[in-house]
């Protein structure tokens, strides 16, 4: 009869819960928020902890857990006392972070580990059960090199360029911008009315990463010192603990070192020039797998390359640096972003949408170069509405050559008002544009002129992306600034997802896939709405079963004055 177990990590940003049997196989795994109480409330903590147990644990068990592998800062013992209200827990094991993730980086029982997440900390780890650890003092008065400590750094030198006290740097767009705030004034009040400041500041690491990787200095300057100030955290625990340095394993862990090459480099470069033999390690798996790998030492004696294997295999989603499921993950959390954020204008869409259908106005979109897929995606298709017309330019889709014109032509000033124009588009009708960066001029002009017309504008951009560029149109404004709608895509700055170890440059992009999740969202809930008026939504259904061909005519020949693709 197979035994089941519990891994769980959690801190100021999230909580993960991984289910797993003593053979060492993989069964489900769930997420919530914040458990630290300096970042939530305990409402907060309370769900975060409901949250990922309930995704955690499979529909109908009620197996017990022989035990809980627990490392947080917040109340195990509610976490547990939840778990056991769904199935009996037999123990409860806390692991600290300093163990888990030495266990999980390098499956090693000894070693070093410098940690900067949400915190930071240095730690000593001879044995599982017998850990030294340095800093990690807490936001108030520490946690030097942390994401805490890197937002608010980001948000003074944002702060003292507004004020002109410091360097210009563009965290003063950036930041303004995430707050949606008019002035710095604003953004301060935002903060301290806001009990969970210190996550709101945490979160600001990202958009430090962002300026960085975008060349300003001062961003780069700030991951350049939260590095040094982990390389003395190292140092300093090593000379404390008269520690011999040759070749010690030192593993770096936590969610701000990914993808952060500035802090990385110094890092290495000022704890290898104390201890040039250390040797200093990017981890294998996320914090979470040091509780799987600590019941491996517990069934097997000996963690051997072999049992790695099978752990990389059952657990390749916990990986880090595994770019499938990173991409993937990616895509989930962005994904769980736009249901949280845009649903309220999606619903404001389709129900503009569905009432243009009812009241046979028509229904237009449009997007240049890649962003043209979407509008490509949207008609002519399985589930789709009949009634959805594509504006597609030639010059401005991808299979001109060279391709490079639709670059060329999507900066054209006055191409988007002929293409307008041309396209029939009247007075009350609806017009998606999708455009990622939102700053060329044809969509940004097709926006102004529609709107001169009084047609309905839906903006469908990378709001991020987009406030950190400037337009190319003649207005000055982007894509966001003149529309009627406005749904954002919560995709990263550039767009790209995935950092490659030792490539500078992100890779993978996600707006095709999250666009089209939001437009089909929004087809969906359209659909719904047209039903509930009592009418029969003019939706396609696949010419490739019996009776599709027929349908399809018949939906074709009744909205035929609506759809403008068979003209």
């Amino acid at each position: 009869m197979k035994k089941y177990y519990m891994a769980v990590d959690g801190g100021g940003s999230k909580l993960i819960s991984i289910l797993f049997d003593d053979s060492l196989n993989f069964v489900s795994t769930g997420r919530g928020g914040s458990i630290n109480g300096n970042f939530a409330s305990m409402d907060e903590i309370k769900k975060s902890m409901l949250d990922s147990i309930t995704a955690c644990l499979p529909e109908g068990f009620h197996e017990p857990i022989q035990c809980c592998f627990i490392t947080m800062p917040g109340p195990a013992e509610l976490y547990v006392q939840i778990l056991q209200s769904i199935c009996p827990v037999m123990e409860m094991k806390r692991l600290s972070e300093g163990s888990i993730c030495l266990l999980s980086g390098i499956q090693k029982k000894s070693g070093l580990v410098a940690l900067s997440g949400t915190g930071s900390g240095a730690f000593i780890i001879t044995d599982i059960e017998n850990v030294s650890h340095l800093v990690g003092w807490g936001s108030l008065i520490g946690d030097e090199g942390s994401g805490f400590d890197i937002g608010c750094k980001g948000l003074q030198a944002a702060i003292h360029s507004y004020d002109t006290r410091g360097p210009k740097t563009a965290l003063e767009e950036m930041i303004r911008s995430y707050f949606q705030a008019e002035d710095f004034l604003s953004v301060r009040n935002i903060l301290y009315r806001t009990p969970t400041y210190r996550s709101v500041i945490a979160k600001l690491c990202l958009l430090v990463l962002n300026a960085a990787d975008l060349g300003d200095p001062i961003a780069i300057k700030i991951m350049e010192n939260a590095g040094r100030d982990l390389a003395k955290h190292i140092l300093a625990i090593i000379s404390r603990d008269g520690l011999s340095a040759d070749k010690v394993d030192i593993v770096t862990a936590g969610s701000v070192w990914k993808r952060n090459p500035y802090m990385f480099n110094i890092f290495k470069q000022d704890v290898l020039a104390v201890h040039p033999t250390a040797i200093i390690h990017k981890p294998l798996f996320e914090p979470v797998m040091g509780s799987v790998v600590y019941m491996a030492y517990q069934l097997c004696n000996e963690v051997d390359q072999p049992c790695v294997d099978h752990l990389k295999e059952q657990f390749g989603q916990f990986l880090i640096g595994k770019m499938i499921e990173s991409y993937i993950k990616e895509l989930q959390r962005i994904l769980d972003e736009i249901l949280e954020t845009q649903k309220p204008v999606m619903e404001q869409v389709a129900q503009e949408m569905a009432n243009a259908i009812v009241e046979r106005r028509n229904i237009y979109t449009f997007g240049c170069s890649h962003a043209g897929i979407l509008a490509q995606e949207m008609f002519y298709r399985t589930g789709g509405l009949a009634v959805i017309n594509p504006i597609l330019p030639p010059g401005l889709m991808l299979n001109v050559r060279p391709v490079t014109m639709t670059t060329d032509l999507e900066r054209l000033e006055g191409f988007g008002k002929v293409i307008l124009n041309s396209a029939g588009v009247k007075e009350k009708d609806i017009l998606i544009i999708h455009s990622v960066s939102g700053r060329n001029t044809v969509p940004v002009e097709m926006a102004i002129e529609a709107r001169k017309k009084g047609i309905i504008v839906v903006a469908l951009t990378n709001l991020k992306y987009s406030r950190s560029v400037t337009s190319r149109h003649s207005s000055g404004k982007r894509l966001f600034e003149v529309c009627d709608y406005l749904l954002d895509n919560c995709g990263s700055i550039g767009d790209t997802v995935c950092q490659i170890p030792g490539f500078e440059q992100k890779v993978a992009a996600s707006s095709t896939v999250s666009g089209a999740t939001i437009l089909n969202a929004i087809l969906a809930q359209t659909v719904a709405g047209i039903v509930e008026k009592g009418m029969v939504p003019p939706v396609f259904i696949s010419a490739n079963i019996e009776g599709g061909d027929a349908h399809n005519a018949k939906v074709l020949n009744e909205y035929k004055d609506n759809i403008k693709y068979m003209e």
